[in-house]
């Protein structure tokens, strides 16, 4: 599973849900582009000129699939930052959390803390429509402190090879081993996404591709 981690300002995160949720229920792009003028022209980043947010600042007229274009644009183009994280949240699960591993899918309301950290606790809804539901979701800045109250009381060498024997990707015992010693390189950076949230008084976005 590929992930993207979001930090997005809490200040930032308000307008952008005020702004998204009254462009879907006026069904016009208006309410955004102020927003979308004001991240087009922020100085620590390009942005492309024939990005959605520029044709919406020129007035480009409202259609729903196109919406969640513009979602998508704010999100990427006004998060504060985008960690490089890589990370395996089936293994972390199955490490974590045996029995929602074993159990499959679920709604988000029924996540273990592990799978909260990195598809989020809650849904990215703007009023009335939901930004990608089975891929996309957030944690506001309580859950950001709360998860990362949980991440700082895992210790990665308590982990062992035998932990992994349910993965049916990783049938020998060096390929289980493989795969403990990537997640423990990973840890740290992961937990370092919950830190620098907390910082910088961020939202966290977890978006599945």
């Amino acid at each position: 599973m590929l992930l993207d981690f979001y930090l997005l300002g809490s200040a930032f995160f308000t307008r952008l849900q005020v702004a998204l949720a009254e462009s879907w229920r006026r069904r016009s792009f208006s309410p955004c582009r102020d927003l979308c003028a004001e991240v087009i022209a922020r100085p620590d980043r390009t942005v492309p000129q024939d990005c959605l947010l520029a044709l919406v600042v020129r007035g480009l007229p409202f259609a729903r699939a196109v919406w969640h274009g513009v979602a998508g644009e704010l999100i990427v183009l006004g998060c504060e930052e985008m960690p490089l994280v890589q990370t395996a949240p089936a293994t972390l699960c199955c490490l974590l959390a045996p029995e929602r591993y074993h159990a499959g899918e679920a709604p988000r309301s029924g996540f273990a803390l592990i799978e909260q950290v990195h598809l989020g606790s809650r849904d990215l809804r703007f009023g009335g429509a939901y930004y990608r539901p089975e891929h996309a979701g957030y944690n506001d800045m309580g859950d950001v402190a709360r998860l990362l109250g949980y991440l700082r009381t895992i210790d990665p060498a308590g982990w062992t090879e035998a932990m992994l024997a349910p993965m049916a990707d990783f049938a020998t015992a060096e390929e289980r081993a493989e795969e403990l010693a990537f997640v423990r390189d990973w840890w740290g950076p992961l937990v370092d996404v919950y830190r620098e949230a907390i910082k910088w008084q961020c939202v966290v976005a977890c978006e599945r591709r």
